[in-house]
């Protein structure tokens, strides 16, 4: 859940950087996207404290199943969300993903 949560952090960090260098700037989009922020951050330490409590084996077995989600691919598709969702709010704007 960690890794989970870290790349989707990463995730909003690279939307909220793309999204600012739109020439229209969608406020309720820039609000959504600080919630979602905030929420996942909170998430994040929650997990954090959970994994203190947790095996290390446990620990290293989640991170192999989080690799393997990783090398499938299957990643892509929370990325391609987030890019349907700027294209959504910005359908002026050529961001380069309205082929997703």
């Amino acid at each position: 859940m960690t890794l989970i949560l870290a790349h989707l952090l990463e995730d909003i960090w690279q939307i909220r950087i793309l999204d600012a260098s739109l020439s229209k700037k969608s406020s309720a989009w820039t609000e959504q996207a600080e919630i979602i922020e905030e929420v996942a951050s909170g998430l994040l330490k929650v997990q954090e404290q959970i994994n203190m409590d947790i095996d290390p084996r446990e620990i290293r077995l989640g991170a192999q199943m989080f690799r393997e989600w990783w090398d499938s691919g299957a990643w892509l598709n929370l990325q391609k969300a987030w890019l349907r969702a700027i294209d959504a709010r910005h359908p002026n704007e050529c961001t380069g993903n309205q082929s997703i």
